[in-house]
C-alpha cells in the first residue's frame, strides 16, 4: 500500500476506538515503523510501503486502538527540549511538568552552586533537565521507590550524557539522601485513588504507583513536607507540582512544616494553580 493509504487507514481505525489527533497519530506510528521522520512521510504521500512494514504499522496501530499511550508505542517522549527513552517502568512526562523544571531553574539561577533532589524521579525526566540546564554547578539526586523507574531514569541519564552529574537513590522521598540539599522539586503522585478508575484510557497503563495520591491525593505530598524539615538547607526551597484544585491545601501543609516561609503557586498554560514554591525564610 501507499504511505497516504496507510495513513488513511490509520486515522479511520484510531478514530473509530476513540483516540483524538487521530491523522497526526497515524502519522507518527507510520513514521517509526518507516524509521523515517514526519516530514518525510508528509512529503512522500505517494511512496510505497513494504508488506513486512504494513504489517509492522498495523500492529502498532492495533496497541493505540486498545488506549496503549502513543509515547509507549514509539518508545520515547520530549520533554524540556531533550528525548528521552519511555516505557510501562514509569509515568510519561507531561508538559505541565516543564513548569516546574522552569521555576526550579529561575530559583537556581542567582546560585553560584547547588544541590537538587528530584523526589519520585521516575524516568529522570526532571533531573535530567536540570542537570543538563544547571552544568557543573548543579549536583542533581534522583530519588525513587521503584528500582524499575530508576533503571530507566538511568538509562535516560547516559542517553542525554548526564550520568556524571546525577546520583540516583532507592529511596522512601527523602529518606536516602545523606545530607541537606539547597532544592527539592517533586512531582508526586496526587489523583484521589477515587478518580483512578474515571481517568482516561490511557492512564490505565501508567503505573498505579505513580497516578495514586491516597484519599485526598495528598498523601505522598503530606508525607514529604513532613520529612523536608530535616533535609532542606536553611534558605532552601522546594517545588511542588500539584493537581487541580490542590494548591490552597498543599500551602497550608507547607505552612506547618515550614512556619516561617514564603509560599507561592504558579499556574501553568491552562491557569491550573499547578507548582507551589516553598522558600524557608527560618530566622
Amino acid at each position: 500500500m501507499r504511505v497516504v493509504e496507510l495513513i488513511a487507514q490509520g486515522a479511520k481505525r484510531l478514530s473509530e476506538a476513540g483516540c483524538l489527533d487521530v491523522w497526526l497519530e497515524s502519522v507518527l506510528i507510520l513514521s517509526h515503523t518507516l524509521g523515517k521522520n514526519k516530514e518525510w512521510v508528509l512529503a512522500h504521500p505517494e511512496a510505497q510501503v513494504e508488506e513486512e512494514e504494513e504489517h509492522l504499522f498495523l500492529s502498532l496501530l492495533e496497541r493505540r486502538a486498545k488506549r496503549e499511550p502513543l509515547p509507549y508505542i514509539l518508545g520515547q517522549v520530549e520533554f524540556y527540549g531533550i528525548t528521552l527513552k519511555i516505557d510501562r517502568r514509569a509515568l510519561i512526562p507531561r508538559p505541565e511538568t516543564e513548569l516546574l523544571v522552569e521555576k526550579a531553574l529561575d530559583w537556581a539561577r542567582s546560585l553560584p552552586s547547588l544541590t537538587v533532589a528530584d523526589v519520585g524521579t521516575g524516568s529522570g525526566a526532571v533531573a535530567i533537565a536540570l542537570a543538563l540546564h544547571l552544568g557543573e554547578k548543579g549536583l542533581v539526586y534522583g530519588l525513587d521507590s521503584s528500582p524499575q523507574a530508576l533503571e530507566l531514569a538511568q538509562e535516560n541519564a547516559a542517553l542525554n550524557r548526564v550520568e556524571k552529574r546525577i546520583v540516583f537513590l532507592l529511596s522512601d522521598l527523602l529518606s536516602a539522601l545523606e545530607k541537606p540539599v539547597d532544592l527539592i522539586v517533586a512531582n508526586l503522585p496526587y489523583v484521589p485513588s477515587a478518580q483512578l478508575e474515571k481517568l482516561a484510557p490511557e492512564l490505565q497503563w501508567e503505573p498505579r504507583e505513580a497516578l495514586d495520591g491516597g484519599p485526598d491525593g495528598l498523601e505522598s505530598i503530606r508525607k514529604l513536607l513532613s520529612q523536608a524539615p530535616s533535609y532542606l538547607k536553611r534558605g532552601g526551597a522546594i517545588l511542588l507540582e500539584v493537581g487541580p484544585g490542590q494548591a490552597r491545601k498543599v500551602k497550608a501543609l507547607a505552612r506547618k512544616a515550614f512556619p516561617h516561609a514564603r509560599i507561592s503557586s504558579f499556574p501553568d498554560l491552562r491557569g491550573i494553580m499547578r507548582v507551589v514554591m516553598v522558600e524557608d525564610a527560618s530566622p
